[in-house]
């Protein structure tokens, strides 16, 4: 559980920690980064394949952290994920360390 030491090397404290944050591996990953109906699309329904391969990294597993929903109290679908292997942003320069899905209401990608 790497991630639970993360979190409590910053302090957070581990109840706080155990309600927001959760382990992902495999594809578990894609399906909290890559729910956005806005994403394209196959018209099989499948996410493109260049959006596959641009996630590939976090089949190795990290951590996804969302919270609730302050207007309804409900779990937020929308948080962050931290994949073990960052991925380089386009130019190949900097590490991507954290993983957004897309924001519902604007529908850009990350």
């Amino acid at each position: 559980m790497h991630h639970l030491s993360e979190w409590q090397a910053s302090c957070v404290d581990p109840q706080l920690t155990s309600l927001n944050v959760t382990a992902l591996a495999g594809d578990r990953p894609l399906s909290y980064l890559l729910c956005a109906n806005t994403l394209p699309r196959r018209n099989d329904g499948r996410v493109s394949s260049s959006l596959l391969h641009r996630y590939q990294h976090v089949f190795d597993g990290g951590w996804w952290c969302s919270g609730v929903d302050i207007l309804t109290g409900e779990d937020d679908s929308w948080g962050c994920f931290k994949p073990i292997t960052p991925r380089l942003d386009s130019q190949g320069e900097k590490l991507i360390k954290y993983e957004h899905p897309p924001r519902r209401q604007q529908g850009y990608l990350p």
